[in-house]
């Protein structure tokens, strides 16, 4: 669920095999400057890479995943766990405090549409710890907007 890649080292391209080609919609955005500049700005202060967290386990929102849960959206992320048993949610995270649950979809984040060319990860990767952040979220089948607080992701998480 998500990218397991640490996108402050290593981009992912899709949809061609030849990284020469310019950007275009189908590509994952390059990384951006103020990821750079976030993690540098980390290492100054704690000696270590620090990037913000949220707290939730996701799959992102294709054709295929729209079909399988019946979503009403094609776009964003399902919040869910990696098997029944687990919730998408992590307990005490910032996720949890501002009141998003299992099977709740996230479809933007401070305005930005999550799709697959601005990823859920890309985008946070981009705020800094700390920061306030308003989601529009899809949850039971209302839409609202919830506003949580970054914390610095758990060390096993980085």
């Amino acid at each position: 669920f998500g990218c397991q890649c640490n996108p402050l080292f290593a981009t992912t391209w899709s949809g061609g095999t030849d990284d020469s080609l310019p950007f275009d919609k189908k590509k994952t955005p390059p990384i951006s400057i103020d990821i750079v500049k976030s993690a540098i700005q980390s290492v100054k202060e704690t000696g270590k890479i620090a990037r913000p967290f949220v707290g939730i386990h996701y799959a992102q929102i294709n054709p295929t995943v729209q079909k399988q849960n019946n979503l009403a959206v094609d776009y964003g992320v399902l919040v869910t766990g990696p098997d029944k048993n687990v919730s998408g949610v992590v307990a005490g995270s910032p996720a949890e405090v501002a009141g998003i649950k299992n099977g709740d979809i996230v479809l933007s984040i401070d305005g930005e549409k999550i799709n697959e060319t601005k990823s859920f990860s890309y985008i946070i990767r981009q705020k800094t710890i700390g920061q306030k952040v308003t989601f529009t979220v899809l949850s039971g089948g209302i839409q609202k907007n919830v506003t949580l607080v970054l914390k610095a992701a758990p060390p096993e998480s980085v």
